[in-house]
C-alpha cells in the first residue's frame, strides 16, 4: 500500500513537472515568435552576422588600446544606439571593414566623424568587414531595394582595400559578396543569432555588464592573430613611389595588371550605373594601406580616380592627397582614432561645397 502510494505520488509529481515544462516550452517559443525578429526580417537569410549586433571590443595594440561599442540594427547598418533612425537617410556610406571600423567608437569612425560635422544630413554606415565591389553592387538588389523609402541622394563608396586582393582571379571572398556565411551550418547558425530575442538580448545585457561594472563577462577581446601587425615602419611606401615602381614593371607584368584594370573598370562602372538606376548620385573614395602602396592597392586607387575622371563623378583622391602616417594605422588596413579623424576632416573639407 505504501509503495503505491508513493508511486502515485512519483507519477503526479513527474506529470506536474512535465506539464510544468511544456508550457515553459510553449512560453519560451511565444517569446520568440513576438518579441523576436522572426517576421520582422526583411533580409531573410542576407547578412545575418550583420544584424542586431551589441558587443564590446577590446584592443590592445601598438597604434590602439581602446574599448569600443559596436552596434549593428535589424538592417544591417552600423548604427550608434538601437533606436536610431536609418529611413529616408541622405548619404549612404559604402565599404568595408574600413568603413565599418568596428573596433573603434562610432564617434570615433569616420561615418561618425562626418555625421557630427554635416550634422543636418542623416548619414548611415552600410560597412560590411570583408566585402569587395562585386558585394557593393549585389548590395543594391540584395539588401537596400529590401527596405522601404530607402532611397538617398548620394552614395559615398570608400573602396579599394579588399579589391586589391582580386587582382590575380578577379574574387575574394565570394560568400561574403552574396551577403552570406561561407557554408549553411554558418548560415543557419547566424540566422539565429541575429533574429533569436533571448540571443540579441543577451548581447545587451552581457555588453552592459562590462560597461556598468567592468566585468569581462560581456567583452570580446581581440587577439593579434586577428589582424595583420607584420608591417614594417621602414618599408611605408607613399603614392609616387608606388607609381615609379608600377611604371618600371616589365611588360609582362604590366599586361596581367592591364587585364584587372579592364576588368574593375567594368565593375566601377556598373557600380556607378546601380546607384543612377536608383536617382542617386555616386561618389568615389579611394584608399591606401597601414604600410602605403603596394603597386596592387596603386592600381586600384588609380583605376578609381580614372574611372571618376571619365565619367565626371566626384571623386575624392585619398591615395594620393591625404599624408597618412604608419602611425595612422594599427595593422596594414585599418586606421586608428588619429587616422579616422585625417580621413573624416579630409573628406569633410572636400565635400564640403557639394552638398
Amino acid at each position: 500500500m505504501i509503495k503505491a502510494n508513493i508511486t502515485n505520488i512519483c507519477f503526479k509529481f513527474l506529470k506536474i513537472l512535465f506539464i510544468n515544462f511544456f508550457f515553459f516550452i510553449i512560453a519560451i517559443l511565444i517569446i520568440e515568435i513576438f518579441f523576436g525578429y522572426w517576421f520582422k526580417n526583411i533580409l531573410k537569410n542576407k547578412l545575418s552576422s550583420e544584424r542586431n549586433v551589441y558587443r564590446v571590443y577590446k584592443t590592445d595594440f601598438k597604434y590602439l588600446q581602446n574599448s569600443s561599442i559596436y552596434i549593428k540594427n535589424n538592417y544591417g547598418f552600423r548604427v550608434k544606439n538601437k533606436k536610431e533612425k536609418i529611413f529616408k537617410p541622405d548619404i549612404v556610406f559604402v565599404g568595408g571593414s574600413t568603413v565599418n571600423q568596428k573596433f573603434l567608437n562610432y564617434e570615433e569612425t569616420t561615418v561618425g566623424i562626418l555625421r557630427e560635422k554635416f550634422n543636418n544630413l542623416n548619414i548611415i554606415n552600410a560597412g560590411v568587414d570583408g566585402m569587395s565591389i562585386k558585394g557593393h553592387i549585389n548590395s543594391f538588389e540584395m539588401w537596400f531595394d529590401k527596405i522601404e523609402n530607402f532611397k538617398p541622394r548620394y552614395y559615398i563608396f570608400m573602396i579599394g582595400i579588399n579589391d586589391r586582393y582580386m587582382i590575380e582571379n578577379f574574387k575574394f571572398r565570394d560568400h561574403i559578396d552574396v551577403l552570406e556565411e561561407s557554408d549553411y551550418k554558418s548560415n543557419l547558425r547566424e540566422k539565429i543569432e541575429a533574429n533569436s530575442f533571448f540571443i540579441t538580448k543577451g548581447r545587451i545585457v552581457k555588453s552592459i555588464v562590462y560597461l556598468k561594472y567592468g566585468l569581462d563577462l560581456g567583452v570580446k577581446k581581440v587577439k593579434k592573430n586577428h589582424v595583420y601587425l607584420e608591417r614594417n615602419e621602414v618599408k611605408f611606401t607613399h603614392f609616387e613611389e608606388a607609381k615609379k615602381n608600377f611604371n618600371n614593371l616589365n611588360n609582362d607584368k604590366k599586361k596581367q595588371f592591364e587585364k584587372f584594370i579592364s576588368w574593375y573598370l567594368g565593375k566601377l562602372e556598373i557600380l556607378t550605373k546601380e546607384a543612377y538606376k536608383r536617382n542617386a548620385i555616386p561618389i568615389f573614395i579611394n584608399q591606401t594601406t597601414g604600410y602605403g602602396h603596394s603597386i596592387e592597392s596603386f592600381v586600384v586607387a588609380e583605376s578609381i580616380s580614372n574611372h571618376c575622371k571619365n565619367n565626371k563623378l566626384k571623386c575624392i583622391n585619398l591615395a594620393q592627397n591625404l599624408d597618412l602616417k604608419y602611425g595612422d594605422f594599427y595593422d596594414e588596413s585599418h586606421v586608428n582614432k588619429r587616422g579616422s579623424k585625417k580621413i573624416a576632416n579630409y573628406i569633410y573639407n572636400e565635400l564640403l561645397n557639394f552638398f
